[in-house]
């Protein structure tokens, strides 16, 4: 058993995605001034009952021109 206020926040899972149930979430972050592109890979794991057990389950790379 684990115990501490550093374990606690090291088992935090989000369970918030469902079956067939679209999920949008943004994320905001802080590039520099001079990058106009940037490539943006997103992966979605499933983790079954310990860390050592991931699998993927979808991975999309984009690439994003910040210029309008």
């Amino acid at each position: 058993m684990k115990y501490g206020a550093q374990w606690k926040v090291a088992n935090i899972r989000d369970t918030s995605l469902q079956p067939a149930q679209v999920t949008k979430e943004s994320i905001d972050f802080d590039i520099p001034k001079e990058v106009r592109n940037a490539e943006v890979t997103v992966e979605l794991w499933y983790e079954a009952a310990n860390p050592a057990n991931k699998y993927p389950i979808h991975t999309i790379k984009k690439n994003v021109s910040l210029d309008k």
